[in-house]
């Protein structure tokens, strides 16, 4: 069985200054694009604002009413509005996320466990897989109105892999926030990828 991809667009890119950063592009592909050629043949999602639905072949849309919850939001949705169990869910602003490590994390799931990957700095909660057996916590804890994704894996419902325990280009989990941070990218991997 394949985990589906969700990838989560319902932000409203504040930090971006309002810009939608799946439509941000490199090379001639916008960002979703891009993430959509990476994860081709795997069944996707794309969680979304009712301002933002953008008609995707094969691309199923999960409307996001609380863009002001953040991502856990999006991944609520995703559970809510289908029946799936589980999801390999990404960020709109990560188009450097490689197939690899949706492989890795899949070899390594313990379903009905989520999982995500750990290095010496942090916590990997976007490429990560979330599991329906997660939901509950989720609930509870954004009626305590605790929106981090990090607070998802601190239960009995998710594992967490070190970097100890695999090799991985930690450069995939790289998310564009700020405009800075858009220009920083084109200018380095427009030059490395030959523009």
């Amino acid at each position: 069985m394949k985990i589906p991809i969700l990838i989560l667009a319902g932000g409203q890119g504040k930090r971006m200054g309002y810009r939608n950063k799946a439509q941000l592009k490199i090379q001639n592909q916008t960002f979703l694009e891009r993430m959509l050629a990476e994860f081709q043949g795997i069944p996707c999602y794309l969680s979304t604002r009712p301002s933002y639905t953008p008609e995707l072949s094969g691309v199923k849309l999960i409307l996001d009413e609380n863009s002001n919850r953040g991502p856990v939001e999006g991944i609520l949705q995703a559970f809510r509005q289908t029946k799936e169990e589980a999801f390999f869910v990404i960020g709109c602003d990560m188009p450097m996320m490689k197939r690899e490590i949706y492989d890795v994390l899949c070899e390594n799931v313990q379903l009905p466990k989520g999982i995500a990957i750990k290095n010496e700095e942090r916590l990997y909660t976007l490429g990560a897989i979330y599991t329906r057996t997660m939901v509950e916590e989720m609930v509870k804890q954004v009626e305590k109105q605790d929106y981090r994704l990090k607070t998802c894996f601190q239960n009995k419902t998710a594992m967490i892999l070190t970097k100890k325990e695999l090799e991985v280009d930690f450069q995939c989990f790289m998310n564009i926030n700020f405009e800075e941070d858009y220009k920083q990218f084109c200018e380095k991997y427009f030059k490395r990828e030959g523009k």
